[in-house]
């Protein structure tokens, strides 16, 4: 009788809803497609629909679901709302370099140089990034499918809302401060137009070689407001997409602890440092579209928190004004932090591999788990400022040592002083008020 070829077997019972990977893992059960919800197109979604109402990033397709559908195109509303913030920003900057040029540089109007700086750069560099974004998106959202097999990410999209919400709240509070300064000392001047003063006051740049008339008044506030947006708006840019792109850095080191106390074959780790290579390279193309905002950002924030540090040690006239420099630089300082915190977090999250990896069970380790534990070691990953410095932890430390040298310096040299100093130094309540009314009616003429 012929030997029997095969046997049956009795049918084992169905397996549980869990994923079963090549080399035997248990792992949670995956989706075959992201959570709508946590992809960077929908996180992204909200703050570039406020960046468009400030005419910045001018890209069309910001309310669809798919990356696939965003581009840039010149004959679009938002594309032409932009080029007239960049127009009027150019046109702020020119006037107050011209103020400038004929009053001099000091250090009380330092601070409005980099601000409305920063405003054109910033409105520029935006425009040049919503050129070459819907690529980057595209990429991203490539990677985002690949990573639907990996743990989900735990955080809520809502995180994003509030992050956007609270800076955004907390900057409008800092500059209605600001706005009742203004309005407190042009009342003591005065009681009949207000609001016309006030804008003399707040924009000598502007009326004291301009004719002010309302329209231009309007147009001057309504400029001073987007740059005042476009300012807040980096900052919260990069966090945003900083911290998404931390999320996939985690979602990989929450695959590696998954495995420490499983044996895994060398296909598992394969497949980790491939999709660690092509998150690297999705950095690095992050990095090369945004790394001059970063600049512009350390830049801005350490100069605006130099000058309010100065202005904090000089004595102030009324409780709003020290309300107003105490909350200013809080916030600074808090932006300026923030940050960098949320930008070196994706340095920190690619370097926890190591100290996965080196938990790895002898039964478990191969080549695959030594060429990425090479990677790593001889390829760091993290976002720049242009290239000349990657942002990381000890970067907040050295921020902030420059910070308080600079400002040591800064209390120790003496700061010379105009005809205006000599008289306002002994000069009672009503001589300040009556010269502050002076120098505003300066620019009627």
């Amino acid at each position: 009788m012929p030997e029997k070829l095969f046997t049956m077997q009795p049918m084992k019972k169905p397996l549980k809803n869990n994923f079963i990977n090549p080399d035997g893992l248990n792992l949670p059960p995956v989706h075959s497609i992201p959570d709508p919800q946590s992809t960077l197109q929908a996180i992204l979604k909200l703050p570039l629909i406020v960046a468009q109402c400030c005419g910045l990033f001018p890209l069309c397709g910001v309310t669809d679901t798919s990356a696939n559908d965003l581009y840039f195109t010149w004959m679009a509303w938002r594309t032409l709302s932009c080029i007239f913030s960049i127009c009027g920003s150019i046109v702020m900057a020119v006037f107050f370099y011209y103020w400038i040029s004929m009053r001099g540089l000091r250090l009380e109007n330092l601070g409005s140089l980099v601000f409305y700086s920063t405003s054109l750069f910033c409105t520029i560099l935006f425009f040049k990034l919503a050129r070459v974004w819907p690529k980057l998106a595209q990429e991203w959202q490539r990677l985002e499918m690949k990573f639907s097999d990996y743990p989900a990410v735990k955080n809520k999209p809502i995180k994003y809302k509030i992050i956007l919400g609270v800076i955004l709240v907390v900057a409008f509070v800092e500059h209605s401060l600001a706005v009742a300064i203004s309005f407190g000392w042009i009342s003591k001047c005065t009681d009949e137009n207000l609001g016309v003063n006030h804008i003399k006051a707040d924009f000598p740049q502007w009326f004291c070689f301009v004719e002010y008339n309302h329209m231009k008044a309007i147009l001057v506030e309504y400029f001073n407001w987007v740059s005042t947006f476009n300012w807040n708006y980096n900052d919260i840019f990069i966090i945003l997409v900083s911290e998404v792109l931390t999320e996939k850095f985690r979602q990989i080191n929450e695959r590696i602890r998954q495995a420490q106390n499983n044996i895994v074959g060398e296909h598992f780790y394969r497949m980790i440092r491939i999709d660690y290579t092509q998150l690297s390279h999705l950095c690095t193309s992050l990095n090369e579209a945004i790394c001059h905002l970063i600049t512009l950002s350390f830049m801005s924030n350490i100069m605006h928190i130099c000058i309010q540090l100065y202005n904090i040690l000089r004595p102030r006239e009324t409780l709003v004004e020290y309300i107003y420099f105490y909350f200013s630089l809080g916030f600074l300082l808090a932006r300026a932090v923030s940050v960098s915190l949320y930008a070196s977090g994706i340095n920190d999250e690619s370097k926890v591999p190591l100290t996965l990896l080196h938990y790895v069970s002898s039964i478990s380790y191969n080549n695959e788990v030594s060429r990425l534990i090479q990677q790593i070691h001889a390829l760091p990953i993290a976002l720049t400022g242009s290239n000349f410095f990657p942002v990381t932890r000890n970067l907040l430390i050295s921020v902030g040592g420059t910070i308080i040298a600079y400002e040591l310096v800064l209390i120790q040299l003496p700061r010379p002083l105009t005809k205006a100093d000599l008289f306002l130094r002994n000069a009672t309540d009503a001589q300040k008020i009556a010269y502050m009314c002076n120098v505003s009616r300066l620019c009627e003429r």
